[in-house]
Protein backbone atom coordinates (compact mmCIF):
# COMPACT_ATOMS: atom_id res chain seq x y z
CA UNK A 1 0.00 0.00 0.00
CA UNK A 2 2.90 2.28 0.80
CA UNK A 3 4.30 1.62 -2.70
CA UNK A 4 0.91 2.50 -4.27
CA UNK A 5 0.86 5.96 -2.63
CA UNK A 6 4.50 6.55 -3.46
CA UNK A 7 3.92 5.63 -7.13
CA UNK A 8 0.88 8.01 -7.27
CA UNK A 9 2.94 10.88 -5.83
CA UNK A 10 5.72 10.26 -8.36
CA UNK A 11 3.18 10.19 -11.20
CA UNK A 12 1.64 13.49 -10.07
CA UNK A 13 5.10 15.10 -9.82
CA UNK A 14 6.10 13.92 -13.31
CA UNK A 15 2.82 15.18 -14.80
CA UNK A 16 3.26 18.56 -13.08
CA UNK A 17 6.83 18.95 -14.33
CA UNK A 18 5.86 18.06 -17.90
CA UNK A 19 2.95 20.54 -17.82
CA UNK A 20 5.22 23.31 -16.54
CA UNK A 21 7.78 22.69 -19.27
CA UNK A 22 5.05 22.71 -21.95
CA UNK A 23 3.63 26.01 -20.72
CA UNK A 24 6.84 27.71 -21.85
CA UNK A 25 6.16 26.52 -25.40
CA UNK A 26 5.03 29.47 -27.57
CA UNK A 27 2.31 27.35 -29.20
CA UNK A 28 0.54 27.16 -25.83
CA UNK A 29 0.88 30.86 -25.07
CA UNK A 30 -2.36 32.75 -24.64
CA UNK A 31 -3.15 35.28 -27.40
CA UNK A 32 -2.87 38.17 -24.95
CA UNK A 33 0.68 37.21 -23.96
CA UNK A 34 3.23 38.88 -26.26
CA UNK A 35 5.85 36.86 -28.03
CA UNK A 36 9.33 37.54 -26.70
CA UNK A 37 11.90 35.91 -28.92
CA UNK A 38 9.60 34.64 -31.62
CA UNK A 39 10.20 35.98 -35.13
CA UNK A 40 6.94 37.37 -36.49
CA UNK A 41 6.37 38.18 -40.14
CA UNK A 42 4.09 41.19 -39.75
CA UNK A 43 3.12 41.34 -43.40
CA UNK A 44 1.81 37.75 -43.30
CA UNK A 45 -0.22 38.57 -40.20
CA UNK A 46 -1.71 41.65 -41.91
CA UNK A 47 -0.11 43.96 -39.37
CA UNK A 48 2.45 45.57 -41.66
CA UNK A 49 -0.19 47.64 -43.40
CA UNK A 50 -0.54 51.39 -43.81
CA UNK A 51 -3.49 53.72 -44.17
CA UNK A 52 -4.64 56.96 -45.81
CA UNK A 53 -6.89 59.44 -44.00
CA UNK A 54 -8.48 62.75 -44.84
CA UNK A 55 -11.53 64.98 -44.57
CA UNK A 56 -13.66 66.02 -47.55
CA UNK A 57 -14.72 69.65 -47.65
CA UNK A 58 -17.36 70.74 -48.29
CA UNK A 59 -18.98 67.51 -47.13
CA UNK A 60 -20.63 65.97 -50.20
CA UNK A 61 -24.12 64.54 -50.29
CA UNK A 62 -22.67 61.15 -51.22
CA UNK A 63 -19.11 59.96 -51.87
CA UNK A 64 -16.76 57.04 -52.42
CA UNK A 65 -13.01 57.30 -51.81
CA UNK A 66 -10.97 54.73 -53.73
CA UNK A 67 -7.24 54.00 -53.41
CA UNK A 68 -5.57 52.43 -56.46
CA UNK A 69 -2.14 50.99 -55.62
CA UNK A 70 0.74 50.59 -58.03
CA UNK A 71 0.89 47.02 -56.71
CA UNK A 72 -2.60 46.28 -58.09
CA UNK A 73 -4.48 46.69 -54.81
CA UNK A 74 -7.77 48.57 -54.74
CA UNK A 75 -9.56 49.67 -51.59
CA UNK A 76 -12.71 51.75 -51.29
CA UNK A 77 -14.51 53.42 -48.37
CA UNK A 78 -17.37 55.82 -47.78
CA UNK A 79 -16.64 58.88 -45.65
CA UNK A 80 -18.59 59.38 -42.44
CA UNK A 81 -21.27 62.14 -42.22
CA UNK A 82 -18.59 64.67 -41.20
CA UNK A 83 -16.58 63.91 -44.38
CA UNK A 84 -13.76 61.98 -42.66
CA UNK A 85 -12.39 58.83 -44.23
CA UNK A 86 -9.74 56.24 -43.44
CA UNK A 87 -8.62 53.60 -45.92
CA UNK A 88 -6.87 50.86 -43.94
CA UNK A 89 -4.87 47.68 -44.55
CA UNK A 90 -2.94 49.09 -47.49
CA UNK A 91 0.28 47.30 -48.44
CA UNK A 92 3.27 49.60 -48.80
CA UNK A 93 3.54 51.38 -52.12
CA UNK A 94 2.32 54.37 -54.09
CA UNK A 95 -1.39 55.12 -54.43
CA UNK A 96 -3.70 57.28 -56.49
CA UNK A 97 -6.90 58.42 -54.78
CA UNK A 98 -10.09 58.99 -56.74
CA UNK A 99 -13.02 60.61 -54.95
CA UNK A 100 -16.34 60.14 -56.70
CA UNK A 101 -18.99 62.37 -55.15
CA UNK A 102 -22.30 64.17 -55.51
CA UNK A 103 -21.85 67.74 -54.27
CA UNK A 104 -24.17 68.94 -51.53
CA UNK A 105 -27.19 70.69 -53.02
CA UNK A 106 -27.36 68.46 -56.11
CA UNK A 107 -30.24 66.01 -56.33
CA UNK A 108 -29.05 62.38 -56.09
CA UNK A 109 -31.70 61.57 -58.70
CA UNK A 110 -29.61 63.52 -61.23
CA UNK A 111 -26.64 61.23 -60.47
CA UNK A 112 -24.24 63.96 -61.50
CA UNK A 113 -21.06 62.65 -59.95
CA UNK A 114 -17.97 64.77 -59.80
CA UNK A 115 -14.43 63.40 -59.53
CA UNK A 116 -11.38 64.56 -57.62
CA UNK A 117 -8.00 62.85 -58.12
CA UNK A 118 -4.88 62.90 -55.97
CA UNK A 119 -1.77 61.05 -57.15
CA UNK A 120 1.57 59.93 -55.79
CA UNK A 121 0.56 59.13 -52.21
CA UNK A 122 3.19 56.99 -50.45
CA UNK A 123 2.25 54.37 -47.86
CA UNK A 124 4.85 52.28 -46.05
CA UNK A 125 4.80 49.82 -43.18
CA UNK A 126 2.38 50.64 -40.40
CA UNK A 127 2.58 54.38 -41.06
CA UNK A 128 -0.25 56.34 -42.53
CA UNK A 129 -0.60 59.34 -44.78
CA UNK A 130 -2.95 62.10 -43.70
CA UNK A 131 -4.19 64.08 -46.67
CA UNK A 132 -5.65 66.69 -44.34
CA UNK A 133 -8.59 68.61 -45.76
CA UNK A 134 -9.34 67.63 -49.35
CA UNK A 135 -11.16 70.56 -50.95
CA UNK A 136 -13.75 69.37 -53.45
CA UNK A 137 -14.69 71.78 -56.24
Amino acid sequence: MKNFFLSRIVAVLITSISLLSCSKDSSLRSPAEPAKNDEINLSQKGLNQGFITGVLSPVPLEAWVTAYGNNGSISQVRPNPAGSFRIENLPGGEYNIVIQYIPDGVSPVDEKYSYHKIGGIRVSGTTGTDLGTVVLQ
